[in-house]
């Protein structure tokens, strides 16, 4: 049976669907054209695609974003240690697959729940309980660190939480008050796995090569939060 904590990464797309529900009819035509037909961007489609996008999300929780940009122009850009001419797998650094976790008043919903050990488990969990642990210490210290660091590092804003006024990432004795948080530490990939030290320009060049590793990634994140729920009681 499939694991519905699995079912959710993924579920939130701004897909086709979304597109044409929330852009003006003119506007999801002329993007529609520029997809298909390499119809010739315009920045006022852009500038109101944007918008939508915004919104859809923030409707969906979404509180933070970023613009990821993937050559396409064929031109020379630095990548590693080198540039892309030459050096394709040259090193540029880890991804990560970034989760937002929240506490539940009432525990952990049923349909979060991991029912299944996610693949590769074993090979992470070592690693894991050297960053963060129940019984870990506190910040600054050396890992591995308690539950409360690993909260405040990626610290998020949670309107549900009336505590949330009193939360100050930079003040340790509020961190417990955390109940919304991104998990964006010790799920970072490759991370010295099959002996790379961070992801290659490859990632940027390879569409193959860039899915499997978010793939890699995606499983990852998966394995530190069976880690957090089973092993953390999270």
């Amino acid at each position: 049976m499939e694991n519905s904590a699995f079912s959710q990464f993924g579920s939130h797309v701004f897909d086709d669907r979304a597109m044409r529900a929330r852009l003006p009819q003119e506007v999801y035509q002329s993007l529609r054209r520029i997809r298909d037909e390499g119809e010739q961007w315009d920045p006022r489609v852009a500038d109101v695609v944007a918008d939508a996008m915004k919104n859809w999300a923030m409707q969906l929780g979404a509180t933070h974003y970023i613009h990821w940009f993937i050559p396409l122009t064929g031109a020379r850009y630095r990548a590693g240690h080198g540039d892309s001419s030459g050096e394709i797998d040259g090193v540029i650094q880890d991804i990560t697959y970034v989760a937002v976790i929240k506490r539940y008043p009432a525990g952990v919903p049923e349909e979060l729940k991991f029912r299944h050990r996610p693949p590769h488990y074993e090979e992470y969990a070592p690693k894991f309980r050297e960053i963060i642990a129940a019984d870990g210490g506190s910040w600054p210290g050396d890992a591995p660190f308690n539950i409360n660091v690993f909260k405040a590092y990626r610290g998020m804003p949670d309107i549900s939480n009336p505590a949330s006024p009193l939360i100050d990432c930079g003040r340790p004795e509020t961190w417990p008050l955390i109940t919304r948080s991104a998990v964006n530490w010790a799920n970072d990939y490759p991370h010295h796995r099959g002996g790379l030290d961070g992801m290659p320009a490859r990632y940027l060049e390879d569409k193959e090569y860039r899915r499997e590793a978010g793939r890699e990634a995606m499983a990852k994140t998966l394995c530190f939060l069976f880690y957090m729920q089973n092993e953390l009681g999270m």
